[in-house]
């Protein structure tokens, strides 16, 4: 398993998001688009701030910004929130969905749907809250989760004969050690070569961050553009050429 890897994409940690409407963590709904908004409009002068120092310094990447790309299930009604606004900077809504070029195989885990996607297929799995319940608080993983989560990925893999390349995209913050912060799955964090290594992944696997392989599967070319995913929780990749 590697990390994957694009000198153009950098993921950036929106959703502990500050604004004057409150976290970003904390909204939903309708609820959360102004305050989206306002962060958008701080992250573009180069003063949006987030939870931690340094996620906060990572955003000043996306100062200036030159374009946004919408993706997922949650941003075609915030696109439509965004119509009636004047802003410095053209949006797109994408709906369509690819995995990674040269890879057999896509599995994006999302939070509450896993889309599994291949060069003549694309297939969704929602989220079993009976075998995978949102995370509470103060929830620890145990061996007993991260069993379900390679269970799962197991039984998706086994459906695919003779597979040779694997990208398995995460809907976590992951750094350059493997480690993945929580998400709402339990057990999905930690050390993901540790935390997966009971799932037959093929010989070359790469992980990524979701947002980060949202703006991977875009034809982008030289505008600085912020890809920013919408469903459970709001993800953002830069794209800087």
């Amino acid at each position: 398993m590697k990390i994957y890897q694009n000198s153009k994409i950098t993921a950036l940690e929106v959703w502990h998001g500050v604004t004057p409407y409150g976290d970003l963590d904390k909204l939903s709904g309708k609820a959360l688009y102004p305050a989206l908004l306002s962060f958008l409009e701080d992250l573009f002068q180069g003063k949006a701030q987030t939870a931690l120092m340094d996620d906060t310094q990572t955003l000043k990447l996306a100062h200036g910004f030159e374009k946004i790309i919408l993706k997922g299930g949650g941003a075609p009604d915030f696109y439509t929130f965004l119509q009636s606004r004047q802003l410095p900077y053209p949006i797109e809504l994408v709906t369509e969905y690819k995995g990674l070029s040269g890879f057999d195989l896509t599995v994006d885990w999302g939070q509450t749907t896993i889309k599994v996607t291949g060069p003549s297929l694309h297939r969704q799995i929602k989220r079993d809250t009976q075998k995978f319940p949102l995370r509470l608080t103060n929830d620890v993983s145990t061996f007993e989760d991260i069993e379900k989560l390679n269970n799962l990925l197991n039984l998706i893999l086994n459906d695919f004969s003779d597979l040779k390349s694997l990208c398995l995209a995460l809907p976590v913050k992951i750094n350059e050690s493997f480690y993945a912060e929580p998400s709402t799955y339990k057990g999905l964090e930690g050390d993901l070569r540790q935390v997966f290594a009971a799932s037959n992944l093929p010989a070359h696997s790469v992980v990524v961050n979701d947002a980060v392989l949202a703006a991977a599967t875009l034809d982008i070319q030289t505008s600085k553009t912020l890809v920013l995913t919408l469903g459970f929780g709001v993800g953002a990749a830069l794209w800087n050429p």
